[in-house]
């Protein structure tokens, strides 16, 4: 029991993807939300990329 936050912090980014995705979010938002813990590319050559790293730095800011 005491586990489960510890848990649901680390697995948060794919229970919001599934979430995105049975809200029929698109496929981008999709994955953004599965990524956005992740380092972002260091060259964001592609509006994913781009995406990435704006919503990474904004996470990092709270």
């Amino acid at each position: 029991v005491w586990r489960r936050p510890f848990v649901v912090h680390a697995q948060h980014p794919q229970i919001g993807a599934d979430w995105a995705k049975e809200a029929s979010c698109n496929s981008m938002t999709v994955a953004l939300i599965k990524h956005h813990q992740e380092k972002p590319a260091l060259l964001p050559d592609n509006l994913f990329n781009k995406l990435h790293k704006l919503l990474y730095t904004a996470d990092g800011e709270n």
